[in-house]
């Protein structure tokens, strides 16, 4: 399919894309999906909808020829094995001081400070307290597991709840192994750093970064996941978010774990519903559900987008 959006080898008449590296979806017999696409969805919209599906990754990069020559390339790569299809770059270890790094200027009451990089915690992703329930339908039997940190229990925290239900959970043990899953990615709250440079646009998306000496920020791999080039007539600036590559791993084998069903806080939060995604919004962050106990069809708020 995305061979065929990009013009397979006529690929320069009709994107001007290379497919250069299209990998092909291993599981695809399991996943048994079949997509629909009318004549008002854009070649974008549907590679990223396969994607989101698929658990792949779309980049288009530049290329070189022989002769010295640029064009647009085209890779389509598992999101587990970005580091061995996408041709990235060696991972970058900046060392403090570095000299390409732009320090900003931070106001506080105590005065203004520099800092060389921009944090930021997943609000979302706050979760001290895991509910996971699964049911057995061919016995009705309900199983129900509770994982919660030490100051929700002692009462110092106040709890902030997660919760996931599916008929997948067929067994106590799959409750219980989901739950704890779920408890040790969240109890550890994940957070996004930006930073800016002066002179390297070297670095790509989805390539690996390692910040060392910074008060700051941990001593393991980063992996990038945004890029913004600001080029000016005395600098060219690029401003790289990025967060822990073992993060979004763990981030990606839950939900992979948890399949397409995904828990919705509705505006009343006492109501918890099970249903299945239908179709994402093309911002990520709502979808149209329809409601497993009576067949609706709502339009819900992706919990961690």
């Amino acid at each position: 399919i995305i061979n065929t959006l990009l013009g397979n080898a006529n690929w320069s008449n009709v994107t001007g894309i290379d497919p250069y590296c299209i990998n092909a979806v291993t599981d695809w017999s399991a996943i048994k999906k079949s997509f629909m696409f009318d004549s008002k969805t854009s070649k974008w919209k549907a590679i990223q909808e396969i994607c989101a599906y698929c658990h792949h990754v779309f980049l288009v990069k530049w290329r070189k020829t022989e002769d010295d020559h640029y064009y647009s390339c085209a890779y389509f790569v598992h999101e587990d094995e970005l580091d061995s299809y996408l041709d990235l770059p060696d991972m970058v270890t900046i060392t403090n001081p570095d000299d390409y790094l732009i320090s900003r200027v931070k106001r506080g009451e105590g005065g203004s400070t520099e800092y060389p990089v921009q944090i930021e915690e997943a609000e979302t992703e706050k979760f001290n307290r895991i509910i996971v329930s699964g049911i057995d339908i061919e016995t009705g039997t309900w199983y129900h597991k509770i994982v919660e940190s030490p100051g929700v229990i002692s009462g110092d925290e106040l709890p902030i709840e997660f919760k996931y239900e599916s008929s997948d959970l067929n067994t106590q043990e799959k409750v219980d192994a989901l739950a704890n899953s779920l408890y040790d990615f969240y109890h550890t709250i994940a957070k996004y750093y930006f930073a800016s440079f002066d002179s390297r646009m070297d670095l790509e998306l989805y390539q690996k970064l390692k910040f060392v000496g910074f008060d700051d920020i941990p001593d393991e791999v980063m992996r990038i996941t945004g890029l913004t080039f600001d080029c000016q007539t005395t600098q060219n600036i690029v401003t790289v978010l990025f967060t822990s590559d073992q993060k979004l791993s763990d981030l990606r084998k839950l939900l992979r774990s948890m399949g397409k069903r995904y828990i919705f806080d509705w505006l009343d939060l006492t109501k918890i519903a099970v249903g299945t995604i239908q179709e994402i919004s093309e911002s990520g962050k709502t979808a149209l559900v329809k409601i497993d106990k009576d067949d609706t069809i709502v339009r819900a708020r992706i919990l961690n987008p």
